[in-house]
């Protein structure tokens, strides 16, 4: 996040900001990329009567890891690796995107994301580079969840996990986070700030493009894409993804019904 200390009320207006684009929302935000040098962000006053910018994006999930399997996400746990069923999800993945057209190539960096982002690319026509982005990590249950889970005790990371919600089967309230972790709502602003990052892709057209005219008829293809846009891909994790559309639906609104969002793992 920004530089320098705020107070809880500054850091709140800050969130609202993110969650809500219409007003001015950070000044600037570093992410890693898979080289060594960081990539600026800086988002300026909205512009009126601006023209309009397109990019294409598709959003994959990875594919099955051994947290999967065993029901209990780890969050944000290091080197978990990908099942044998997820090594065969990315790779058919990889060559369901042979032949399409991908410009760009992000990913979290935790490690079951990178190597389906890896499968793809391998397969793929222009190769192209993963560059990794810290913000589109799996939310942080923190560092208690994560002992719990690597003890194997299972029952007290699930209560931790969804607090007073755990008794009755619930889900814990979109501001409740473990100690070190995150909440709903704290991911929800990682979520706008990749926006503004896929915004710096958008290229400006004097019309909009065929494919976004009534009369076109699409064949529903994955490598039907509008020549001249760029397409970005972003492999992530479920309960990113679905705070990312969250982000995405409450663009430019004041208030925002959240939905049931579910990302299942790519299939084979």
């Amino acid at each position: 996040m920004p530089k320098g200390t705020s107070t809880l009320s500054e850091e709140k207006t800050r969130e609202e900001e993110a969650i809500y684009p219409n007003k001015k929302c950070l000044n600037e935000y570093r992410v890693e990329s898979s080289g060594s040098e960081n990539i600026k962000i800086t988002e300026e006053e909205n512009v009126s009567n601006s023209a309009s910018h397109y990019v294409v994006v598709t959003f994959i999930r990875h594919g099955q890891s051994t947290s999967n399997v065993e029901g209990l996400g780890r969050g944000q746990g290091d080197n978990e690796p990908l099942t044998a069923l997820g090594i065969r999800q990315a790779q058919s993945r990889g060559v369901q995107y042979e032949d399409v057209r991908i410009d760009f190539l992000l990913s979290s960096p935790l490690v079951w994301a990178f190597k389906t982002a890896n499968a793809i690319t391998e397969q793929n026509c222009q190769k192209p580079e993963v560059m990794k982005l810290d913000i589109m990590k799996e939310q942080d249950h923190g560092h208690l969840y994560r002992t719990y889970i690597s003890q194997g005790r299972y029952q007290s990371a699930a209560a931790l996990r969804f607090g007073d919600a755990f008794e009755n089967g619930g889900l814990p309230s979109r501001d409740y986070r473990t100690s070190g972790g995150e909440s709903l709502d704290d991911l929800i602003v990682r979520g706008s700030l990749l926006l503004y990052y896929l915004k710096e892709y958008a290229v400006e057209l004097d019309a909009p493009p065929q494919e976004l005219s009534s009369e076109y008829q699409a064949t529903g293809q994955i490598d039907e894409l509008p020549q001249g846009i760029p397409h970005v891909v972003v492999i992530s994790h479920n309960i990113f993804l679905s705070e990312f559309y969250e982000a995405l639906l409450a663009w430019h609104e004041t208030e925002h019904v959240f939905k049931n969002i579910n990302f299942q793992n790519i299939e084979s």
